[in-house]
Parts: C-alpha cells; sequence; structure tokens
C-alpha cells in the first residue's frame, strides 16, 4: 500500500493559525445538531450537541502481588491485537447500525463514536446497540478464552452534550473532523469508571439517562446524583452464547 504525502505549506499553516486565534469563544457557530456540509462551509472551528459513545477495553487484571508490580511499572496489560481487531469490528458495525452514526475515533485499545441524536428515540435506538455491544463483548470474551488468551474487561460510557469540532481540510479536498469537549471527555470517564467497577460495564451521564423512556430507566441504577449504571445485555446474543459457549 502506498502512502501518499501532502507537502507542509508554511503559509497556508500560518493563515489557518491567524484564523483560528482571531475567533473568540463567544463567537464560534453552536449548532443544536451536527451541521451538514453545506452548514459547515468554510467552518474551521464550531461546537454542537451530539452523543459520544466510549468503549475502553483491556487484559483482565488480577489482584496478584505480580500483577501489582506489572501495573506500577507502567507496563499495563493489554489485549492482544486479535482482540483489538474483532472488538473495533463490532463496535464499528453496532454503531453503524444506528441511524445518526456520524464519525468514528481510534486511541490504542479505546475507541469511540460520535452519533447526531437530537431525538428521544434516537437515545433509546443507541441504548439498544449499546446492549448488543455488551453481548457481543462478552462472546469475544468467551471465544479467546476458549483458545488460550487472557480474559478482557472493558466499561462503555455514555454522554449528550456538547462536542467542540475542529475541521481539517487536506490538498485533496478531504474533511477530517477531531472531536473533543465536554461529551468526550465524560464518555471517556465514564467508561474508565465502568471498566473499574467490574459488575456494571455501562455507565451513562444524567441527561442521557433522562432520555431513555421508563423501560429502560427501570434497567439502570442511580450510582450518584449524575451517573447511572447497568449491566444491560442483548437476550437473543446472550442465549446464543449461554447455549454455544458458557457449556463447553
Amino acid at each position: 500500500m502506498e502512502i501518499i504525502h501532502e507537502a507542509f505549506d508554511f503559509n497556508r499553516q500560518l493563515k489557518d493559525i491567524d484564523d483560528v486565534l482571531s475567533v473568540s469563544g463567544d463567537k464560534v457557530r453552536k449548532f443544536q445538531s451536527i451541521p451538514s456540509l453545506e452548514d459547515i462551509g468554510d467552518l474551521k472551528l464550531f461546537v454542537s450537541v451530539a452523543t459520544v459513545v466510549y468503549l475502553r477495553l483491556r487484559r483482565k487484571q488480577d489482584s496478584s502481588l505480580a500483577s501489582y508490580e506489572e501495573r506500577t511499572k507502567n507496563h499495563y496489560p493489554v489485549v492482544t491485537f486479535r482482540q483489538r481487531h474483532n472488538a473495533q469490528q463490532i463496535f464499528i458495525n453496532l454503531m453503524r447500525e444506528h441511524a445518526k452514526c456520524f464519525d468514528f475515533m481510534f486511541i490504542g485499545d479505546d475507541m469511540a463514536c460520535v452519533l447526531d441524536t437530537a431525538f428521544q428515540p434516537d437515545i433509546n435506538e443507541l441504548f439498544e446497540q449499546m446492549a448488543k455491544l455488551n453481548s457481543m463483548l462478552s462472546i469475544l470474551n468467551r471465544k479467546s478464552q476458549l483458545i488460550g488468551l487472557s480474559a478482557m474487561e472493558w466499561g462503555i460510557g455514555a454522554h449528550y452534550g456538547e462536542v467542540f469540532v475542529s475541521v481539517q481540510r487536506h490538498l485533496n479536498n478531504d474533511i477530517h473532523f477531531n472531536w473533543s469537549g465536554l461529551a468526550c471527555q465524560t464518555s471517556y470517564d465514564l467508561a474508565l469508571q465502568a471498566m473499574r467497577n467490574g459488575v456494571d460495564t455501562i455507565y451513562t451521564s444524567d441527561v442521557f439517562y433522562q432520555n431513555l423512556k421508563d423501560k429502560y430507566k427501570e434497567l439502570m441504577r442511580k450510582e450518584d446524583t449524575s451517573i447511572y449504571t447497568a449491566n444491560i445485555i442483548n437476550r437473543p446474543i446472550k442465549d446464543w452464547q449461554t447455549e454455544n459457549l458458557d457449556n463447553k
């Protein structure tokens, strides 16, 4: 595979720096949902409201002294490339099943999806996808153990709120979005807490929870004033796992 390189355009970069620095925070355009490319136009920065689903994945740890010494030396146990590949494919395919899926981010063993969830039905459909994701990761974990790989643990976090978006335009006219801001950071923090919890694998913010229908709210437990947790599953997927994997 050939990698196509772009020459660094010094003058264009200087112009970009000046253009961005000249925009004060109160003048950054804000959208109540992820805008279309036509609405974005030539904007370099904008703020939008969206849902970010963040998945953290790692090799399951134990409480032994050897494991503790390994962690203190910053040799954090990671999953194998096979497990990571399969987890990413599961994540991508399930999130793409949601009609409002917009973009993905991948950082090491972590992954995130940005969704344009402007309406309550969008949030409820996403909740169902998160249940499928949790169940499919359970299948991946069990299959990994059956072939001698280390068990995995994971945490899924979801938050609906503002995202800060920088727009990168390349010489070949490709557009790339860089996502940051409160929704990204909050979903990351929630996923981290979920992974450390070990029981409830899904954490959501209060604003995400409040947009769920009552049937789904009943599946969640209040962790504190702003966090709700659950270990929701997809029943048909779980039944398949019980019948085909857990009894082996």
